[in-house]
């Protein structure tokens, strides 16, 4: 059954409404149009919204469909991309209106729009606002929930819970790291010293790199002394943005108060210091540096979602094997030497070492993932002794079995607020839906990887998790031992260029990294 059709009447009427707009441009008279005209484009842009996630669901149809039939997936795809382009048209023109019901609005619709290209449009129409009146209303939604009150309380949004606006709040933090404007320097400052949501207080540090003020740098100081002892990639940012603002470099917070206070009097943005990037945290004797795969770990806040399928029984060579592929097959599995080259005891090895290296400030969890999923804790906890004996247990007693439903278990680690990097293990492409094995499954597993992508895109807009991705993306060795080749194992090239194309794809989306092992 093919996916109902968009009616076109609706994309023609939406298009007509575009052609009568005032063209595109930047000047008083523009703006004053812009204005007059801002309800209307609002209204527009509410349509607009609502036809592009119908639109979407339909795409998401042609793709699940037993068949997918190129001709459905082109017209979906162009009533996609001509919504998108209708928004990005609209979003210009609110934006033109340059004040504060212009800012909310844009607001409104970087974290209402599910599509993460109108969502990048909507963000560089936020930073492209200059108004004293539209960056003074963003400058109040990022300043909500950091005021002092008696007794220690903070002051949310209009009578609203903090958490009900951080999403607002980080696409005014990025938009404020490009807008040049003294509005922008309290909220950044305030959110740096005193805020409480860890995705604002991150990118309002990015932001604060750009703002060459006393107020920023004081604020910086202050909170470098929060993240010193955790280390990680948050005590890289707030040092490097500290090293930008300044050109100088301390290795902790006390040393950088103490040049702060003898020359905070006297600083002159436009005379800084010659360092230009933070060195790596020094580390005490004592202190190892954890690791997974010899991939450092920066995160406190990490999850590890590991590949428990029944692909994880088979072996890959080592480097030092000079065997065929053949000879190897015929070796025992069981055998020590082999043994500790089967994926799951691989896999399983270097997350008890990394999981033994975790220092006291780290929390981490775990997940194992087939075709259902096995979480260690409902979310992270503290790298305590006891707590990561309990872990090492756990991932002991795991065992291969089952499909590949990478997207179940990326939800679950993303239902964690906390987490702040995932390292996913895999060694096979997304499979939720099994079909004839040749050409259908390969649709299938790249209607999944394809889903899986554009849900971590849409999720992922606020929380700006990382996900570093670690590939057992070779053909693997099946031990004769085991009796026949399942044919549910799948390690033709063109399969392994889904897997890897898939965990290349997801760590560049994320901003992580891929690593084949």
């Amino acid at each position: 059954m093919r996916p109902r059709a968009l009616a076109p009447a609706g994309l023609l009427a939406l298009a007509a409404c575009l052609a009568g707009l005032p063209s595109l441009g930047w000047s008083d008279d523009a703006a004053k149009q812009a204005r007059k005209d801002l309800k209307k484009n609002v209204k527009r842009l509410q349509q607009v919204e609502q036809a592009l996630a119908k639109a979407e669901q339909e795409l998401d149809q042609v793709f699940a469909a037993a068949r997918m039939q190129e001709a459905d997936k082109q017209r979906a795809e162009g009533k996609v991309r001509e919504l998108r382009d209708a928004a990005g048209e609209l979003l210009v023109r609110v934006r033109e209106a340059d004040d504060a019901d212009a800012a909310q609005a844009l607001l409104g619709f970087a974290v209402s729009f599910g599509n993460p290209d109108v969502f990048e449009q909507a963000s560089r129409e936020l930073a492209a606002l200059r108004s004293d009146e539209a960056i003074g209303a963003l400058a109040e939604v990022l300043g909500q929930g950091v005021v002092d009150e008696p007794g220690g309380r903070r002051r949310p949004a209009g009578g609203k819970r903090a958490d009900d606006v951080w999403k607002g709040q980080v696409v005014v933090a990025r938009a404020f790291a490009a807008i040049d404007h003294p509005a922008t320097i309290p909220p950044v400052a305030g959110q740096v010293a005193r805020g409480t949501a860890p995705a604002v207080v991150n990118a309002c540090v990015e932001a604060a790199a750009r703002k060459p003020d006393k107020r920023v740098v004081t604020a910086l100081v202050a909170h470098l002394g929060r993240v010193e002892k955790q280390g990680g990639w948050e005590y890289q940012k707030v040092r490097q943005a500290l090293v930008d603002l300044t050109g100088e470099d301390f290795m902790t917070q006390e040393r950088w108060q103490g040049w702060w206070s003898s020359n905070e009097a006297s600083w002159d943005p436009n005379k800084r210091g010659e360092a230009k990037e933070a060195a790596t945290r020094e580390r005490g004797p004592q202190e190892q540096a954890p690791t997974f795969f010899e991939s450092t770990i920066e995160s406190n806040r990490l999850v590890f979602v590991l590949d428990v399928s029944g692909s994880m029984t088979m072996t890959d060579r080592g480097p030092e094997d000079t065997q065929t592929d053949e000879q190897y097959a015929k070796l025992d599995p069981d055998t020590p030497a082999v043994k500790a080259r089967k994926r799951i005891e691989r896999a399983k090895a270097q997350t008890i070492a990394a999981i033994q290296a975790l220092g006291p400030a780290q929390r981490f969890n775990v997940i194992a993932f087939s075709d259902s999923n096995k979480a260690w804790k409902p979310a992270v906890v503290e790298a305590t002794p006891q707590n990561k004996a309990q872990a090492v247990e756990f991932v002991s007693g795991l065992r291969d079995d089952g499909g590949t439903h990478t997207d179940d278990a990326l939800k679950l680690a993303f239902a964690d607020p906390a987490v702040d990097t995932i390292y996913l293990l895999t060694d096979g492409a997304p499979m939720k839906k099994l079909g004839n094995p040749g050409e259908q499954m390969r649709q299938f597993a790249q209607a999944e990887v394809r889903k899986i992508l554009e849900w971590v895109k849409r999720e992922n807009r606020f929380r700006g998790v990382k996900i570093n991705t670690f590939g057992m993306d070779g053909p693997g060795v099946w031990h004769g031992k085991w009796g026949p080749r399942p044919v549910t194992l799948p390690t033709e090239p063109e399969w392994l260029a889904i897997l890897s194309g898939f965990v290349r794809e997801l760590a560049n989306l994320t901003g992580g990294t891929f690593k084949s092992i």
